[in-house]
């Protein structure tokens, strides 16, 4: 019964993001009929038995028994998949070599082909999932003599396109080109257009909502004076608070005083003087390490470059960010647990893993608004919108959120549920 719902619903998850892939490129029909012959007793019974949540139950099938029946079934029904483009070779006569030969897939299957390797890569690697592995996947495989010239050249540039320059780009592109004289990709354009000038603007409105409560004026919640002590601070305030870092800080800075002090500091004796922040081994380990090489390597100063920071021990994207907007002034958005959850509550972005948000919340929010938010979005989280308890009655941005909506709706079916008191 696990491997049942388990497979039931990989393959719902599947067909849901096709579907959506389909429907922004104008491909509705597809997108609605896709992969239905997975239903099939032929196909789901053996995805069920094969189940394994992290790669095709085909390759398994294929291990156990020397072939897949499922993919027998499969490719037969569905021109999405080269393997269904075969023919025999044009005034073939017996004696003349190969007489199957893979033909010319037309252009909505082709694409219908690529959105599947999309969501497919997307499925399997889960929260992992990055814009290239499509294309790592793709390059694994021999396609030469199983996929028509014409199809592999254009498969593989929109897979180099995705991994290049993102979904929207490949998106764009295959709807004006690929596409252009399909009615479907026409009305899609116009639909996408329509949507970004509606989330543009409900964006915009939500932020100045932010401005009228905070203004913008900008603060670090971390005390520091220098900026190796803002670094410092910010990776003890992993799985910490704000305050209690401050309060740590306030004689750590006083004992180090510079950053070759704590590059020479003495591991225990450091954890000890960390202790209180918590994870106090590792965050030690890190930044002694971090001091060192910011010693070693780049003279005590702490780089502005995303990439060098991201180098030094302890540092990700979110502490880099920290150092680039607070200490430099440059546009960074740094994404921690408040701006994680208001952002997905407000239906800025729908990711879970950090970094993707940080992209998403860089194409949707005007440049000169990032560091702002930072600030809006902690301070908010804080007071207002807080994890466990939301003071959803006092929210200035209820009737944009998507939890308070829940709660709301919530809220109707429990009351029209509710008994009726009977008259005496």
């Amino acid at each position: 019964m696990f491997k049942f719902i388990k497979h039931f619903r990989t393959v719902r998850e599947h067909r849901k993001m096709v579907r959506q892939g389909c429907f922004r490129v104008g491909l509705y029909m597809q997108g609605l009929t896709h992969d239905l012959s997975k239903y099939s007793p032929s196909e789901f019974l053996m995805g069920v038995k094969y189940y394994q949540g992290y790669r095709s139950p085909n390759n398994a099938e294929r291990e156990a028994k020397g072939y897949s029946q499922a993919w027998i079934h499969h490719k037969g029904r569905n021109k999405h998949h080269y393997e269904y483009w075969t023919d025999y070779k044009p005034g073939y006569r017996e004696g003349e070599g190969h007489a199957i030969v893979p033909t010319r897939m037309p252009k909505k299957y082709l694409v219908e082909m690529y959105v599947d390797r999309v969501a497919a890569s997307a499925i399997y690697n889960k929260g992992h999932y990055t814009c290239d592995m499509p294309l790592q996947y793709y390059r694994k495989g021999d396609y030469t003599n199983l996929m028509e010239e014409s199809t592999r050249t254009e498969l593989e540039h929109l897979l180099k396109m995705l991994a290049e320059k993102g979904p929207d780009v490949t998106e764009a592109y295959i709807r004006n080109v690929i596409l252009r004289f399909h009615p479907g990709a026409r009305l899609a354009s116009f639909i996408q257009s329509k949507v970004r000038i509606m989330a543009s603007k409900r964006t915009l409105e939500i932020l100045n909502v932010f401005e009228k409560m905070y203004g913008r004026q900008t603060r670090c919640y971390l005390n520091y004076e220098e900026p190796w002590q803002l670094l410092v601070a910010t990776i003890l305030s992993a799985q910490c608070t704000d305050a209690r870092v401050n309060i740590i800080t306030k004689d750590l800075f006083v004992k180090y005083k510079t950053i070759a002090d704590i590059a020479g500091a003495d591991i225990s004796e450091f954890e000890q003087d960390i202790k209180q922040a918590g994870f106090y081994h590792s965050k030690a380990k890190n930044i002694i390490a971090c001091a060192k090489m910011l010693t070693r390597e780049f003279g005590g100063v702490v780089p502005s470059d995303i990439d060098e920071l991201t180098q030094l021990p302890g540092v990700g994207r979110k502490t880099a960010n920290v150092i680039r907007g607070n200490i430099y002034g440059i546009d960074s958005i740094v994404v921690d647990t408040h701006v994680k959850r208001i952002s997905k509550r407000l239906g800025l972005t729908g990711e879970d893993d950090p970094e993707k948000i940080e992209f998403e919340l860089m194409k949707r929010v005007p440049k000169d608004y990032w560091i702002l938010i930072n600030m809006w979005f902690i301070t908010f989280g804080r007071t207002v919108c807080k994890a466990q308890s939301p003071k959803c009655q006092e929210c200035q941005l209820a009737g944009y959120c998507r939890e308070c909506d829940f709660l709301r709706k919530t809220s109707r079916k429990v009351q029209k549920k509710a008994p009726r008191s009977r008259k005496a």
